[in-house]
C-alpha cells in the first residue's frame, strides 16, 4: 500500500527525476545501470567516456508514474570541465565503489569534495533547466523536495562478500562525514538490491511511503539511450515548463 497525501500527486503528469552515477572507473556504474534498465549483466562492458544518458519509466501503485533520467558518467568525470553540467539540477547522486577494491573507496572523499564544489558554483547564464533539457515536466513534488540532491553511497559486488575489503564501518564513517542519506550494497552481476535501490530512492525523494513488496516491483519500463551534447541530452521534443531546483549542498 502507498501512503501519501492525496493533494501531493493530484496532477496527473509524469514526474521526472535526474540520477547521476559517479565513481572511479571500473566500479560497475554502467553494469548497475544496465541491470536496472534491462535486468541483464555483461562481462564485456566498455568503460564510459564522458557521459551517457538513459531513461526508464517506473510506476508505483496509485497510478504514479516517474521517468528516471539516469546519467552514466565516466571515471574521468572528476577532472572534466563538464562536471558542473552533468550535475546541474540533479535530484539524486549515487557515489559508487567496489567493495573488493580499496582504491575505489579511498578516492570517494575527493569525489565528494569536488562534486560539492561543482554543484555549489553559480549557475551559468543560459544553462538549461532540468525540465527543458529532458523534454519532460518536473513535478511540484520533485522540485519541492529536492532543494539539494539526495546522496547515496553504494557498494557494488555484494555477491563477493568473501573477498570484501571495505567494511561497513568505513562506509558508515564516510557517509556521516558527507551527509549521505542512503548507504547500500548491491550486485550488478546477480541483480541483488539494484531495482529495490532505485525504487526506494525514487519513493523517498517524491515523499511516497511504500510497502516492502513495492520496492521490487517494476511495472512499466522503457530504456532509451540518448545522445548527449555539451553536457545535456538532446531533447526529443520542444522544451516544456521550466522549474528550478537548487542543488547546493551545505554542511
Amino acid at each position: 500500500m502507498v501512503d501519501h497525501d492525496p493533494d501531493q500527486l493530484a496532477a496527473q503528469h509524469e514526474s521526472v527525476l535526474k540520477f547521476v552515477i559517479l565513481g572511479e572507473a571500473g566500479v560497475g556504474k554502467t553494469s548497475i545501470i544496465h541491470r536496472f534498465l534491462n535486468d541483464r549483466f555483461s562481462t564485456d562492458s566498455i568503460q564510459t567516456s564522458g557521459v551517457e544518458f538513459h531513461r526508464k519509466r517506473i510506476s508505483f501503485p496509485g497510478h504514479i508514474d516517474v521517468s528516471l533520467h539516469v546519467w552514466d558518467t565516466g571515471g574521468n568525470a572528476l577532472a572534466s570541465p563538464m562536471l558542473s553540467s552533468y550535475l546541474h539540477e540533479a535530484h539524486v547522486l549515487l557515489f559508487l565503489y567496489d567493495i573488493t577494491n580499496t582504491a575505489s573507496f579511498s578516492r570517494l572523499s575527493e569525489w565528494f569534495a569536488i562534486v560539492r564544489k561543482a554543484i555549489c558554483e553559480p549557475e551559468t547564464p543560459g544553462t538549461a533547466t532540468a525540465a527543458s533539457a529532458y523534454g519532460g515536466v518536473l513535478s511540484d513534488t520533485a522540485s519541492r523536495k529536492t532543494k539539494e540532491p539526495y546522496m547515496a553511497l553504494i557498494g557494488n559486488k555484494s555477491d563477493m562478500q568473501h573477498i570484501r575489503t571495505i567494511k561497513s564501518e568505513k562506509a558508515n564513517k564516510l557517509a556521516q562525514e558527507n551527509g549521505v542519506a542512503e548507504i547500500s550494497i548491491v550486485s550488478a552481476q546477480s541483480g541483488d538490491g539494484v531495482h529495490a535501490l532505485f525504487r526506494k530512492i525514487t519513493a523517498t525523494v517524491l515523499g511516497l511511503r511504500l510497502g516492502r513488496a513495492d520496492f521490487e516491483q517494476d511495472i512499466v519500463a522503457a530504456d532509451v539511450k540518448r545522445e548527449v551534447k555539451d553536457g545535456k541530452p538532446l531533447a526529443e521534443k520542444p522544451p516544456m515548463n521550466r522549474t528550478r531546483s537548487a542543488v547546493c549542498l551545505i554542511n
